[in-house]
């Protein structure tokens, strides 16, 4: 991907405990691939991947084993991501939310926050 982040999220370290140091990169917004990355970093330590977000409207589609994880109601993924997970053999984990996902795969499904509008 050649594209820039549209918008990035960070902080300079707080110099009483952290000491001087480089900007600490948390997040990057993709408008036009329609992904965000997370990262996790710290002081003196370089940002790192740690989830990627894809944008349910603008975002590429992405499956895992043949079951579309965008685009689909909430229910209909848990329903066939457990239906799979369990015929074949992996184990299902659960994230804090609730949100299920195959052991061992750092896969976890979870539904955009609901709009409210004013």
């Amino acid at each position: 991907m050649d594209e820039r982040p549209t918008a990035r999220l960070g902080r300079h370290p707080f110099e009483p405990w952290e000491g001087a140091g480089q900007w600490i990169l948390y997040h990057d917004r993709f408008d036009q691939a329609g992904v965000s990355a997370q990262y996790a970093c710290g002081p003196g330590l370089p940002p790192t991947l740690g989830a990627v977000t894809v944008d349910g409207l603008t975002g590429p589609q992405v499956e895992f084993e043949g079951i579309r994880l965008i685009g689909m109601p909430v229910q209909a993924v848990d329903t066939l991501l457990i239906q799979h997970l369990e015929q074949s053999g992996q184990g299902v984990t659960f994230g804090c939310g609730g949100d299920p996902g195959p052991t061992g795969l750092p896969i976890m499904y979870e539904p955009p926050e609901p709009v409210t509008p004013w």
